[in-house]
């Protein structure tokens, strides 16, 4: 089974699995219309970094409370998977909700929107 491990700075965060990923990227590219021209002026930019949400699971309230605080808290974090490489990130979070499992009532679910930041 893989792991996952979310360093922050003042510890680190070990949800039990990474149920969702999501991840897109905004083209930076620019189009221009000229005036009594038929093809638009281009100019191309790399893209944006990836920005999306992670859904994690927790087996306990405790530990999706934890972890729902230690996002709330300003920094930048640092997320790692032993078998899924393109996970392996920085960034800062946007919204943050949880949320009780309605089948189990006992697995807790984190939603945590994320923007993809520079290593420094």
């Amino acid at each position: 089974m893989s792991s996952t491990t979310i360093e922050t700075s003042s510890g680190t965060i070990e949800p039990f699995l990474v149920s969702g990923f999501e991840s897109s990227r905004e083209s930076r590219n620019l189009v221009h219309q000229l005036i009594g021209q038929s093809a638009p002026n281009i100019t191309l930019k790399p893209p944006a970094l990836r920005r999306g949400t992670l859904e994690l699971v927790f087996l306990h309230e405790s530990e999706a409370v934890d972890a729902e605080n230690a996002f709330c808290k300003p920094g930048v974090f640092h997320i790692s998977n032993t078998d899924v490489s393109s996970l392996d990130m920085a960034f800062v979070t946007g919204t943050i909700s949880r949320r009780l499992d309605d089948e189990t009532h006992t697995v807790w679910f984190l939603s945590v929107g994320y923007q993809e930041v520079s290593q420094f």
